[in-house]
């Protein structure tokens, strides 16, 4: 059975949003943390031996993310974290990536991937009409595992690296989708900001966000590890 790629909590403690009619600006979540509120948001991590850009924006806004966080920092992308396979969040990989960048992903991206790519003509004329945009022309099918697979580390249940003294720790949530959270020294990142998880020996199990940052990291480790 197919499992749902995950949706990477990605909390930071506010909640921006650009109006349709506004210029899109970079907001700055903190000295080190740059958010590009793109359909989906992009996020760049700097630290002093490089950048970590989380999630990629769709294809369509991914230049303009680009653009705007490139303006803070220059420095090379040593990470690109993928919180999950859906197209609004992987259509920058190829602007972001360079000699040498390590892209992580959950597992089941991989299944994601190929799993969308070989029913692509049943759902790009759906998924057009769904969010108001130009039919694409479907290509030639790709064969049942003809995706693109970007992510050069795969992880299942949780994995951790450091950058330049900074601490990134990635852990896979379970519930009605695969979920994922990242968390560095103070801050938790959230993408979809659910209440609640589904642990498989407890139940639903609500997340404390309300509480601040570290208490919900701490949460996040002792109920997932």
């Amino acid at each position: 059975m197919l499992r749902t790629a995950g949706a990477v909590f990605v909390w930071i403690g506010i909640v921006a949003t650009a109006a349709a009619q506004d210029p899109v600006k970079v907001v700055k979540i903190s000295d080190s943390i740059y958010m590009a509120p793109m359909a989906s948001n992009v996020y760049l991590v700097m630290t002093p031996e490089g950048n970590v850009v989380i999630d990629t924006a769709p294809a369509a806004q991914a230049s303009e993310a680009k653009e705007l966080l490139t303006a803070v920092s220059h420095a090379p992308v040593k990470y690109i974290i993928l919180t999950h396979g859906h197209a609004d969040h992987i259509g920058g990989i190829n602007l972001w990536k360079q000699p040498g960048t390590q892209i992580i992903a959950q597992r089941n991206y991989v299944e994601l991937l190929n799993y969308v790519t070989r029913l692509d003509g049943f759902f790009a004329p759906r998924n057009a009409v769904a969010f108001n945009h130009p039919v694409p022309a479907v290509g030639a099918w790709a064969g049942d595992y003809g995706a693109v697979i970007d992510p050069t580390i795969l992880f299942d249940q949780s994995y951790e690296f450091t950058l330049g003294g900074v601490k990134f720790e990635l852990f896979s949530i379970p519930g009605k989708s695969r979920s994922l959270a990242i968390t560095t020294p103070g801050s938790a990142f959230l993408n979809r900001c659910p209440s609640r998880i589904s642990m498989p020996s407890a139940g639903p199990r609500r997340v404390p966000h309300s509480t601040g940052p570290n208490q919900s990291i701490l949460w996040l480790r002792s109920n997932l590890k």
